[in-house]
């Protein structure tokens, strides 16, 4: 790093005085005559002059060398991706690629019908997971989306979730839709769990024929778990 510093500080200090030749060779030119021409009166005006301009020439080095090492290095800083839509691939994959692959969550694999991974296609960088399943006995399905990557902005409202609660040492925030179609209760809960760069998105929806609390917690305390 002080290498490369003292490297471009060269090139910069050179810089300043090409650009400058014409102004100090005038100078001294001028100020060379004027000494011949006052020898007698000021023998020692020329060695003035060349301490003066050494004294700015070294404040014009130090200025750039100063500037040089006091710029903030941007390429040190890690550029975020950019994802095209257009770009995204999705294949069907197995419960051991989640699991090898989440770093902060396990999730019960008896829950789980089916796997998408969406991934760019270009990078081949993963994006994240859908997972589906459902319970035909208690009328339950659910939806769970995973992202699994820092730099893709995964399409939610955080402010809609407006209830917060502690599961299995990780904070929930919820919010619950209840209605009535057709004599069926249909009570309908989305949640937000992030840790880290892992963002989980949860649909989960319940049906019964009489108005009851849906088992949202209790199914979500045993299907997710922290690593």
């Amino acid at each position: 790093m002080k290498k490369d510093l003292r490297k471009l500080a060269k090139k910069d200090h050179k810089k300043i005085l090409d650009d400058n030749k014409t102004f100090y060779e005038k100078i001294t030119t001028e100020n060379y005559s004027l000494t011949k021409n006052s020898e007698s009166k000021n023998k020692f005006s020329w060695k003035k002059f060349s301490y003066a301009m050494a004294a700015v020439l070294l404040v014009i080095v130090i200025s750039a060398t100063m500037l040089v090492i006091f710029l903030p290095d941007n390429t040190s800083e890690e550029e975020k991706k950019y994802y095209a839509e257009e770009n995204f691939l999705t294949d069907i994959v197995e419960y051991e690629n989640i699991e090898s692959n989440l770093k902060y969550f396990h999730v019960d694999k008896n829950i789980i019908d089916t796997i998408f991974l969406t991934y760019d296609s270009l990078s081949g960088d993963y994006l994240f997971y859908d997972i589906f399943g459902a319970r035909e006995d208690y009328m339950e399905d659910w939806k769970i989306t995973i992202c699994v990557n820092k730099d893709y902005a995964f399409p939610y409202i955080e402010e809609w979730y407006t209830q917060s609660t502690i599961i299995n040492e990780y904070e929930v925030k919820y919010y619950t839709k209840n209605y009535i179609e057709e004599g069926v209760f249909v009570s309908i809960t989305k949640s937000l769990i992030k840790i880290k760069e892992e963002t989980i998105l949860i649909e989960y929806t319940c049906l019964n024929f009489e108005h009851e609390e849906n088992n949202f917690f209790d199914w979500l305390g045993n299907t997710i778990t922290k690593k």
